[in-house]
């Protein structure tokens, strides 16, 4: 005859059948593979990579992408600075800033600038930095991804392209990301900017290239135009006084593409192998080849105005000056050469004895003070010449007739083409040297981003 458990038992069978059902609750309502309606794949995954929700860019409709800072540096390539500066009353004092620690660093890590920042990728990370290199901001790529090139500053927003085809708009001043497209081929350079659009080159899973204009406001691709025979395009040149886009390749070929349609305008075959973006000035283009050789493109005429015989062979772009209507190149023996624009006579040529990853020229336009103190003339607006020099000198140069104005110490060799803001002079340097007055026993990196600051001496100091 059943009979009925002492009290006892009774609350043990009841705590068992509790933590039983307990038991079983938590096996099906926390276990990724019950009760789940993802796939297996998907599961298993969770957890180990978030992926944020891209935002849909909502602009109005009468918004302009502009970029006034880099305009010269960034679609022509002549690489101006067209700001008054004091260069002969000061000289670099301070040490630079060091960024980057890593010693197995093969190559100077990329960064880019505008009036008021820097804005430097190291790693998978993009930083904004302001003029004192502090940190503003920064932004992240995702794990299996890389950045393509440097960024790609305008006015108002950043744009970051990655080598898995992904391209970024940030918002300048926050780093917010506006939106994301994916073009599904690797983008090879940074885009340029040029009227509100975004010209790029994509490399796709065959080995092809193709120019790609976008709509710098939504993403949206304008057209896309296959770069025919090219093996290795260089990075895109826009001439704004011919509307045109120009590409070379070591080939031998210029392409010129009609900037609105993408449309082929001109291409000049057979000039020898180029390993430089083009220079374009006014409505002529400037290139140099491996096989010593310079040239003067007329694009509206669709001819070659001249041809120039180099020291050696060049794979840099010319650099414009100003005022004296001339070229300046930068062989890749160390020979300066300065060309007439219109004529292709040599003006002269020097010796620069350059040995620095650097090898990018650049003009700046001095101050009243400079020009008077240099006795410079003055119909020529104080236009000078800055190029690298020898193993860690840096190099200031009348372009009238080669002479050496004042060269600066720059403690290091330079690894980009320097910039000058303000009173201060920012590029990167390989193997940076630690100043005297340093005396911790930290080692040296093997890249690190310089702020060279000016020290303006007292009289006694400039005796």
């Amino acid at each position: 005859m059943f009979q009925k458990p002492p009290r006892r038992e009774g609350f043990l069978v009841f705590l068992m059948l509790a933590s039983s059902l307990s038991i079983i609750y938590c096996l099906y309502h926390f276990n990724p593979f019950f009760m789940n309606r993802k796939p297996l794949s998907k599961s298993l995954s969770e957890g180990k990579e978030q992926v944020l929700p891209v935002p849909t860019f909502r602009t109005p409709s009468d918004e302009k992408l502009t970029n006034q800072f880099n305009i010269a540096r960034n679609i022509g390539r002549s690489y101006q600075e067209p700001s008054d500066f004091s260069i002969y009353y000061s000289f670099f004092r301070k040490s630079s800033t060091v960024f980057y620690k890593d010693k197995n660093l093969a190559a100077a890590p990329l960064w880019s600038y505008d009036s008021d920042s820097v804005f430097l990728i190291d790693g998978k990370k993009l930083r904004r930095l302001n003029l004192d290199l502090e940190v503003q901001w920064w932004f992240e790529l995702q794990k299996q991804d890389k950045f393509a090139d440097r960024a790609t500053v305008s006015d108002t927003e950043v744009f970051v392209a990655t080598q898995r085809g992904q391209l970024y708009r940030l918002d300048k001043s926050s780093g917010k990301l506006q939106w994301m497209i994916g073009l599904e081929s690797e983008i090879v350079y940074s885009p340029v900017i040029y009227r509100s659009f975004l010209f790029l080159i994509l490399k796709n899973n065959a080995d092809e290239y193709f120019l790609t204009k976008l709509n710098g406001i939504t993403g949206e691709v304008i057209w896309n135009r296959e770069l025919v025979g090219f093996t290795e395009p260089s990075r895109i040149t826009i001439s704004s006084e011919t509307s045109l886009v120009l590409v070379t390749d070591p080939n031998g070929s210029l392409l010129c593409l009609d900037v609105n349609t993408g449309n082929a305008y001109w291409q000049k075959k057979k000039l020898g192998e180029i390993r430089g973006p083009a220079t374009a000035v006014g409505e002529m283009a400037f290139v140099a080849t491996q096989d010593a050789k310079a040239y003067g493109i007329q694009l509206k005429r669709k001819s070659v105005s001249w041809e120039y015989t180099l020291s050696s062979a060049s794979k840099n772009p010319f650099t414009y000056i100003p005022i004296y209507d001339y070229v300046a190149l930068l062989t890749d023996s160390g020979y300066m050469h300065v060309i007439d624009v219109n004529s292709g006579e040599g003006i002269w040529k020097y010796n620069t004895g350059n040995s620095q990853p650097n090898q990018a020229v650049f003009t700046v336009k001095l101050d009243s003070k400079s020009i008077q103190h240099l006795k410079l003339k003055w119909k020529y607006r104080g236009w000078v010449l800055v190029t690298p020099c020898t193993e860690d000198r840096l190099c200031v140069m009348n372009p009238a007739n080669g002479q050496l104005l004042t060269r600066y110490n720059l403690r290091g060799k330079s690894a980009s083409t320097p910039v000058f803001i303000g009173k201060n002079l920012y590029l990167t340097l390989k193997d940076p040297q630690k100043m005297p007055w340093i005396k911790n026993d930290t080692p040296n990196p093997k890249f690190s981003l310089a702020r060279l600051s000016t020290f303006h001496p007292t009289p006694k100091e400039s005796q």
